[in-house]
């Protein structure tokens, strides 16, 4: 199971799938595991989906950065940056 974890946590974070989906997706490569396995592997981990306060900070003080600070800045130009800057 752990020479599968950068798969499961990319599966599970950057995918955006759950437990359930992630076995079923290590199954599609001949690893067999409950989804209630992949759930308490993650809790063990540390992993979540919830963004880290650090992170939510950053995004804030973006977001307020590109539409305070620059109030002519449209939508699409405010999307590129964040995108740009991992958000």
């Amino acid at each position: 199971m752990n020479d599968a974890k950068d798969l499961i946590m990319s599966l599970f974070q950057e995918e955006d799938l759950n437990a359930d989906e992630v076995a079923l997706q290590l199954k599609n490569s001949n690893i067999v595991v409950s989804g209630r396995t992949i759930k308490r592997r993650l809790k063990n981990w540390g992993v979540t989906k919830r963004p880290s306060p650090k992170k939510i900070k950053a995004l804030r003080e973006a977001v307020y950065n590109a539409f305070y600070a620059k109030a002519s800045t449209s939508d699409s130009k405010i999307y590129t940056h964040l995108s740009n800057g991992g958000f």
